[in-house]
């Protein structure tokens, strides 16, 4: 449990500064998705240079801010500054936390709290938080996400169970009433005959003690007591369903929200689905290709349409970034493509200005976004704008992600442009 008695001043040798969100780069993913919904993030969108539109759905919203993010911009001190006034409560109770032990209860008490993103966001930027506390509060994040799902099956059928209920209570209610209206019409029906009868005096005389005393049960009332009572029941169990029902409404809301929130996971396992089975689709040509010889020169003109399976015609291709381990693999699939291969490791030991260089023999540009420094990224985008010459961007170093990439390159220069491999 948190306790305040483990807050006060830090000692004057540890740091103070908190951390910024373009220095949490492992955590980018998890804390935009976490800590910013949906609309926030389209309301952040409008203050800044993206442009946004309906047709952009929220997965590609979210990347878009989490590589946005990712270095020191107007862009990340606007979406720094935004969760800092979002969550200032949370930031204010750990910026007096004095050690990371203190930092870990404080995670759990905001967990009892139901109080994640703000003690998430706050965690996460706190000068003492260790890698290892954060590593630990991001993997229990991510299995939240997991267990979202599961509560949702389970309300549903809480809520199902609930109105089922509610419907045989209203049938009874519905059932009593009749009853009820039923009884009373007959009793004024008795008490309207016998006050006919007291009328006719004279022919009622010898049966007046019997209609007095018929009239003196009627207007007892004993049955009607009763039914006023059942009534009165009723109408005390109708109050507590419609309360309950209330309850359910609201959760229904809450359980609609989370649903949304689902739906839009799925969106984007859907998306990522498709994707690699677009990458699937590019490995099984290349390697049906390769094992029938469909690859290498075929044919003199190097643009044209008829060019059988993926043939890149003899084009120098420049893949920047990438797993070291996997370059061989990548020289020998282009090579065997009919194309030319060369590598720049993406700003790991090759210098800046060798990527200029490399440009100026290459006549495509392949960069995985997973493996690559952001600034070689950039800059080989920027002088491949400037050289037009195409710039494709892979959702991975892997190898399948480099067939789909050389399925784009081996199409019409006019149809290519700067592609994007998600």
């Amino acid at each position: 449990m948190y306790d305040s008695k483990q807050i006060g001043q830090r000692s004057t040798g540890e740091p103070r500064r908190r951390r910024r969100i373009w220095e949490l780069e492992e955590y980018l993913c998890s804390i935009i998705g976490t800590c910013l919904s949906i609309n926030e993030l389209k309301k952040l969108a409008s203050k800044t240079e993206f442009a946004v539109d309906s047709s952009l759905s929220a997965y590609e919203l979210h990347i878009l801010f989490v590589h946005g993010v990712s270095h020191a911009c107007p862009v990340s001190r606007l979406v720094d500054k935004k969760l800092n006034k979002k969550f200032h409560l949370a930031i204010r109770q750990a910026k007096r936390v004095k050690s990371s032990d203190a930092l870990a209860d404080f995670w759990h008490y905001s967990k009892e709290k139901n109080r994640l993103a703000g003690a998430y966001w706050a965690i996460m930027t706190h000068p003492l938080a260790p890698p290892s506390l954060c590593s630990k509060i991001h993997g229990e994040v991510h299995m939240l996400s997991h267990l979202a799902s599961r509560k949702s099956h389970n309300n549903e059928q809480r809520q199902r169970d609930q109105r089922n209920k509610i419907e045989v209570l209203q049938e009874a209610l519905q059932l009593a009433n009749s009853q009820a209206r039923q009884e009373i019409g007959w009793r004024d029906e008795e008490i309207a005959e016998v006050t006919m009868q007291l009328k006719n005096s004279d022919e009622l005389q010898s049966r007046l003690p019997q209609a007095l005393a018929r009239i003196a049960e009627l207007e007892s009332g004993q049955r009607y007591s009763e039914l006023q009572a059942r009534n009165s029941q009723l109408e005390k169990e109708l109050r507590e369903v419609s309360a309950a029902c209330l309850r359910l409404s609201q959760e229904n809301i809450q359980l609609n929200t989370d649903h949304s929130q689902l739906s839009e996971g799925q969106a984007l396992l859907q998306s990522e689905h498709d994707e690699t089975r677009q990458e699937n689709q590019a490995m099984e040509q290349l390697l049906h290709n390769q094992s029938t010889g469909s690859t290498g020169h075929s044919c003199d003109n190097c643009q044209c349409k008829e060019c059988p399976g993926l043939d890149l015609c003899g084009r120098c291709v420049l893949y920047v970034g990438g797993q070291h381990s996997l370059v061989p693999h990548y020289r020998q699939i282009v090579e065997k493509c009919g194309g030319r291969f060369i590598h720049h490791d993406g700003g790991k030991e090759d210098q800046r200005v060798k990527l200029g260089k490399m440009m100026s023999r290459a006549d495509a540009v392949i960069c995985p976004v997973n493996c690559v420094s952001h600034d070689a990224c950039l800059r080989a985008k920027r002088l491949c704008k400037s050289q037009a010459k195409p710039f494709i961007t892979m959702r991975s170093a892997g190898i399948s992600s480099l067939a789909r990439g050389l399925a784009q390159v081996v199409v019409e220069p006019g149809d290519l442009g700067n592609q994007k491999i998600q």
